[in-house]
């Protein structure tokens, strides 16, 4: 019934059972709180879909804020049952202020009872002086009577059952619940980034889907996904229960039935929980239960899994549904028969959604927290760092780099390229226990020791080559007794070889693999150093390198270690490694080309000219550049330097930058990230220049990154580079300067700022003329080609620029 109805039906009950309401001031409310042990259920009696139903509203009379008479209306004509003056009874016996009288109408016929001994109360009407007697006699309510109104409600209004279960969970939440420091908690409120799985999870449950698995690597997220999940579905029409598999081993109806015992102060017995569950669910019934079971494993008691197997029956039906996080190693045990490749319950009825690395809608959704929430953000380009995708290392990085003394206005940027010093913050991630530590450590070792086996596999090699995975034979070989916890600690995959036998472990915390690498190539290759001339030195870094997860910042790495040991090593490396510069490599027909994907496997590729409708193009000694790239925002100045000398004593390292900045080859190591996730950018193959990236996309080249860090340590220095660029007409270096100040142009240091506005303002004016001239190289008369520059300049191209993007006039 709707409001003016409803206050029309109390009025005329109210004029009948009480004819002096008027003169006594009785209000009414019809939203009212239930006291359960230490749970308060608001109930909104009149508009609930349970009194729906039931055909019943239920008011609350009021005299001076005194609950004094709990009203059950019924549907006009209906007869009053006994299960309705039991309900209403039990109804005011549970109000956290109890009314003395409890009164059950249909409009004609009016009962009337004692709500504290349960005795009907045989009149027509009352009035105050009724009311106050009934309340001089009442009495506390006893601990049999209150089980027994407990026990009638819950086992009749399913929503005060999921009302209390909801309760629960949102404490179990809570106890997993910190601030975006407290790295030792799952769930941050502050930092809850909408997961577009999250959708096709609530799609196929309502698509009649009952189990569904979410499968994700340690760390990915699964625990706040399933606190989204709840979040989202948490309602009075909703049954949702918590349970994370590694914290309660023992049965769910007693758990259940412990956690009803502690906050509603009676005593609850499982069969109890089984009844008020399965008279909950039954059928035709709108009340749906979610189980949600997170970190589900292989270890689980016998008690627990026999239960969940029977609530996987249950659920059968299509209504009601259970959720779970799993790992891909307890996957496996879970879902199929052991030595046998037949599935089980599990296996067959469970639809598997993959937790993946952000896809750009988290990305930018992230980085819209961190703006809005902490004055933090990650700078353009950061969208193509494979390490940005994992919301446990975006959390990590806002506990380190958040500001609470910034001022409206202010806020501070990440930088959009991860560098040495980034790979050593991320391996001091709070999350990683010590034992994940000694297994990546061990990793390490495995990874370095099998240099020699992945030059002689070509399927190893591939598979290996950026992402540190191992044979699992080595690590057997190596630690035995360490290798159940690294495959249940799912911080590695297994991956079978397609014909040779080969298994391997791919590694899902590279970082720490790469971490624990740059001491043990620093001390391989520093050993020996001495026999092997400068071409086998830097041979032998690339050959340890390379293949390593983040290789050029690995590598950077071992240089800086290895200048403070083997200065000559250093200075060596650092001069031969620049005569070194990537190119590009034309694929011959009939190549073979083989690739690794993490979820495909290998990929041969028998490359075709006529096939591909091009050349093919491979980068070939990319390395060098790649690590040098890494190096470049570290200024190494001449300690020897001349103080009367013409030259800075940053000469070197001013020659160092120009030499990978003109390159025309795009500086970046490759991404091993899935085939599914990499990210592709807007580049143009400008023929007698390079590859140009688009400047929309923002810095992606550690070498525009390593020319910003300089200009803000060293900007006169860099005046010098730019001029010198400008004289030699070096678009690839200029372009790269660009790129990497355009973003300095509005920077709090007004110094810099203006600085970096002259060098936009010089390039805008140079890209101008070097088009007016470009464009013309090919008419072979002069004239022609004066004619057309001069032409083109008169478009005023640069002017154009300065007015979008430094709001000239």
């Amino acid at each position: 019934m709707n409001e003016a109805t409803l206050e029309a039906r109390i009025d005329r009950v109210l004029h009948t059972v009480f004819p002096t309401f008027k003169e006594v001031k009785v209000e009414h409310q019809t939203s009212f709180t239930l006291k359960i042990g230490h749970h308060y259920i608001p109930l909104d009696s009149g508009y609930s879909a349970k009194n729906i139903v039931r055909g019943i509203s239920d008011i609350i009379l009021k005299i001076d804020g005194q609950n004094v008479i709990l009203l059950e209306l019924k549907q006009e004509n209906v007869a009053i049952s006994s299960g309705d003056i039991a309900q209403g009874i039990s109804y005011a016996r549970l109000l956290d202020q109890m009314p003395a009288i409890t009164l059950i109408s249909n409009g004609k016929i009016n009962r009337f009872f004692n709500t504290y001994t349960k005795e009907e109360i045989i009149t027509d009407s009352v009035d105050f002086g009724m009311i106050n007697e009934c309340i001089k006699d009442s009495f506390a309510l006893a601990a049999n009577d209150f089980k027994d109104a407990v026990n009638l409600l819950l086992n009749n209004d399913p929503e005060l059952f999921a009302h209390v279960i909801n309760q629960i969970t949102q404490q179990k939440f809570l106890r997993l619940t910190g601030e975006i420091g407290d790295l030792t908690k799952p769930i941050c409120p502050d930092f809850v980034i909408d997961r577009s799985i999250l959708a096709e999870v609530i799609e196929a449950f309502d698509d009649k889907t009952s189990l569904i698995g979410v499968q994700g690597q340690a760390f990915s997220g699964k625990t706040m996904l399933l606190y989204q999940f709840f979040s989202r579905l948490n309602s009075q029409e909703n049954f949702v229960f918590y349970l994370d598999c590694h914290d309660h081993n023992y049965s769910i109806y007693r758990q259940l039935a412990n956690t009803f015992t502690k906050n509603s102060g009676m005593r609850v017995s499982d069969e109890q929980i089984r009844e008020w569950l399965h008279s909950s669910l039954r059928v035709g019934s709108e009340n749906r239960f979610y189980l949600l079971l997170d970190n589900f494993n292989e270890s689980i008691s016998n008690v627990i899994m026999d239960e969940i197997i029977e609530l996987i029956d249950i659920f059968d039906d299509g209504h009601h549904r259970i959720l779970y996080t799993v790992d891909e190693f307890n996957l496996q045990q879970l879902a199929y028969v052991p030595f046998k490749n037949y599935k089980t319950v599990i296996g067959e009825k469970s639809k598997i959604i993959k937790l993946d690395a952000l896809d750009d809608d988290e990305y930018f959704q992230a980085n819209e927290i961190m703006f809005d929430k902490f004055k933090l953000v990650i700078e353009n380009g950061g969208h193509y760092a494979a390490e940005y995708r994992e919301p446990r290392i975006i959390r990590h990085l806002i506990s380190l780099y958040k500001n609470d003394a910034l001022v409206e206005g202010q806020y501070d940027k990440i930088q959009p390229i991860p560098d040495v010093y980034l790979l050593k913050l991320l391996t001091n991630n709070q999350t990683y226990s010590q034992e994940i530590h000694r297994l990546m450590s061990m990793m390490a070792e495995c990874f370095m020791e099998e240099n020699n086996l992945r030059k002689q596999n070509s399927d190893l090699n591939v598979a290996a080559s950026l992402s540190g995975s191992i044979t699992i034979d080595i690590f057997k070989r190596k630690y035995n007794d360490h290798y159940e916890g690294l495959i249940k600690s799912s911080i590695t995959v297994i991956r079978h070889f397609r014909n040779n036998g080969f298994s391997i472990l791919y590694p899902k915390l590279p970082e720490l693999l790469a971490n624990y690498c740059i001491p043990i190539i620093s001390r391989l290759l520093a050993e020996d150093s001495e026999t092997r001339d400068i071409d086998q030195n830097l041979n032998y870094f690339s050959e340890l390198t390379m293949a390593v997860p983040y290789c050029d910042i690995v590598g950077a790495a071992v240089l800086m270690e290895i200048s403070q040991t083997k200065p000559k090593l250093f200075s060596d490396l650092i001069n031969r490694m620049l005569k070194v510069e990537p190119k590009k490599e034309v694929i011959s027909d009939q190549s073979r080309l083989l690739l690794f994907d993490e979820n495909a496997g290998h990929i041969d590729i028998d490359y075709e000219k006529k096939k591909y409708g091009n050349e093919g193009l491979l980068i070939a000694d990319f390395f060098p550049f790649a690590v040098l790239s890494q190096l470049a925002p570290f200024p190494m100045g001449d300690e020897n330097h001349c103080e009367n000398s013409d030259l800075t004593p940053y000469n070197f390292h001013l020659t160092f930058i120009h030499k990978i900045a003109s390159s025309p080859i795009f500086i970046h190591r490759a991404d091993r990230r899935s085939l599914l996730n990499m990210k592709s950018y807007e580049s143009y193959e400008w023929e007698g220049i390079g590859q140009i990236i688009s400047g929309k996309e923002g810095i992606i080249e550690p070498i525009v990154q390593a020319i910003r860090k300089c200009f803000l340590l060293i900007p006169n220095e860099m005046k010098l580079l730019y001029q010198f660029g400008l004289k030699e007409k070096n678009f690839n270096l200029l372009y790269r300067i660009y790129l990497a100040l355009h973003g300095l142009i509005n920077i709090g240091d007004t110094d810099i700022a203006e600085k970096a506005q002259t060098y936009v303002r010089i390039f805008h004016r140079f890209f101008a003329e070097f088009m007016a001239e470009y464009f013309g190289k090919n008419l072979g008369d002069s004239k022609q080609q004066d004619e057309l520059y001069n032409s083109l300049l008169k478009l005023n191209i640069d002017q154009e620029l300065d007015r979008l993007f430094l709001n000239d006039e």
